[in-house]
Parts: structure tokens; sequence; C-alpha cells
């Protein structure tokens, strides 16, 4: 089984960045993660979540922490803003009435949502985990490098496969 960086603008609905802008991008993954077995850009029409597929524990409210997977209540905003095509993603949220993006909830393990991602296939490293075993500085120089290359501000969505 592999696994996949993909590497989002941290505002999902920003425009998507020229193609020089992503070249660049492209040959700095290629230099930092030289064994993976692809390196790719992967574009949408509209948002959609990037996600961290099976290593998802908990959607909490930045409020007052409650689980949202519980009783499928997040699964139910996310119905809600696809069908709405994705351009509507704030939802009063049940646990305490709070207005929240569906994008700043706390996911653990993190995910995302946007419109392009660079895609980094089986990076085979360890340094870049999110659960607190990577090396946040390592991890943080490459958000920073593609963030400047890019012009905006970036994160990355691990995903086992």
């Amino acid at each position: 089984m592999g696994s996949i960086v993909q590497f989002i603008a941290a505002d999902p609905d920003g425009l998507l960045p020229p193609a020089a802008q992503v070249k660049a991008a492209l040959e700095i993954l290629s230099r930092r993660f030289p064994i993976a077995t692809d390196i790719c850009v992967t574009e949408h029409d509209t948002v959609v979540l990037i996600d961290c597929g099976e290593d998802l524990m908990t959607v909490r409210c930045p409020s007052c922490g409650a689980d949202l997977l519980e009783d499928r209540r997040w699964q139910q905003m996310m119905d809600s803003a696809w069908e709405a095509g994705m351009r509507h993603r704030s939802f009063d949220l049940p646990c305490c009435g709070v207005n929240h993006a569906l994008e700043d909830l706390a996911y653990d393990w993190p995910m995302g949502f946007g419109r392009f991602s660079l895609d980094v296939w089986d990076p085979d490293v360890t340094w870049f985990l999110p659960d607190g075993r990577g090396d946040a500085t390592q991890a943080r120089a490459i958000l920073k490098e593609l963030g400047t290359t890019l012009g905006v501000e970036m994160q990355a969505i691990w995903r086992h496969l």
C-alpha cells in the first residue's frame, strides 16, 4: 500500500497558479522527494475535499470541541456543500450554533479543500508525517518554499492508500 502527500493552497477559493509557477513548484518537489514514484498536478473545476483517507479520526468544532463525525453531522454538511457546488461551505454547527466553514474545522488527520493540488506519490519519507513523528522543520521549509514560489500559503495533506 502506498501513500500520497498533496500540497494545497490554504485558501481553497484562490485562483489556480500560472503554469510557470506550477512548473517551478514541481521542480522543488522533485528535488525534495527524489525517490517518489510520481509528482504531478491535479486541477478541479470546483473546490473539492482533499482528504486523508482512512487516517481520519475526528472532525471537531473549533469552538466547543464536539466531534462532528458522530451522528453523521459532518457528512450531512459535506453533502449539502457538495449539492451547492462547494460554493457554500459555512454552517451554523449543530453542536453549539457557531458558524464555521468546513475548511476551518479541526481535522485529525489534517484535511483541506482546494481546486488544485501538487501530488507526491509514494514519497517514501517519514519526516513529513503529520502525527508528530515528522520533522516539523523540514516540513515547514517545504511549505514555505512552495508558498513563495506559488505566491500563496500552502498546507500538506498526507493520505495512506
